[in-house]
């Protein structure tokens, strides 16, 4: 039975596919699960159409992601914070301040608080599978 996947399937293929399945595995656990159709209903050739569209534009959005990931790998975020003599800070660094410099959500940005002076590495992940790290330099306050 031919058959259209829908989703990707594990050992059977990828979305938009055409494959050749048993009548069984078709109609018992494919189709009810929404992972396929039967290649000959009328709107597969529109599902096969929006499948592609998708598929670009996904891969369109990875591109510009992976893109904006590679300017974030030079960039050094430069914050001062108020502390004692020997390096500590008064109050911790977060990822929250992190954001805020670059111009991201807190939820993307994986940086534990600090609460010294020095480079740290800040993890943060764009979506669609795209990670970078940039650093963190924490420095103290010039005492007025």
């Amino acid at each position: 039975m031919k058959i259209i996947l829908l989703k990707s399937v594990p050992n059977l293929g990828q979305a938009g596919e055409a494959k050749e399945v048993k009548a069984g595995y078709a109609r018992n656990y494919l189709i009810p699960h929404k992972f396929a159709i039967f290649a000959a209903d009328p709107k597969a050739k529109e599902i096969v159409a929006e499948l592609k569209r998708a598929r670009i534009e996904q891969a369109q959005t990875k591109k510009i992601l992976a893109d904006r990931a590679r300017t974030l790998v030079d960039k050094e975020v430069r914050i001062e914070a108020r502390g004692t003599i020997d390096g500590k800070l008064y109050a911790a660094i977060t990822a929250k301040q992190i954001a805020k410099l670059l111009g991201l959500p807190e939820k993307s940005i994986n940086f534990s608080p600090v609460k010294s002076a020095g480079i740290h590495r800040a993890s943060i992940e764009l979506g669609g599978g795209v990670k970078t790290e940039v650093s963190v330099r924490v420095v103290l306050e010039p005492v007025p």
